[in-house]
């Protein structure tokens, strides 16, 4: 395990040095934080747009069978 953890590091370090790496900090400001939110919820209104769909569908097919 030990072996995995240094040559973990020593993989990260040298992205690092070589500029390849960066933190999270630097991508996720809170504009772009924001939009992912804003993106994230219009996925979920779509998900409970069509769960309720799918259950009124349901509750028909039940009704009439």
């Amino acid at each position: 395990m030990e072996q995995t953890t240094s040559k973990y590091q020593m993989l990260m370090e040298s992205l690092k040095s070589q500029g390849k790496l960066h933190s999270l900090e630097e991508i996720f400001t809170p504009e772009v934080t924001m939009q992912i939110n804003s993106q994230m919820e219009a996925v979920r209104r779509e998900y409970r747009r069509k769960d309720a769909e799918s259950k009124q569908e349901a509750a028909l097919v039940i009704l009439n069978a």
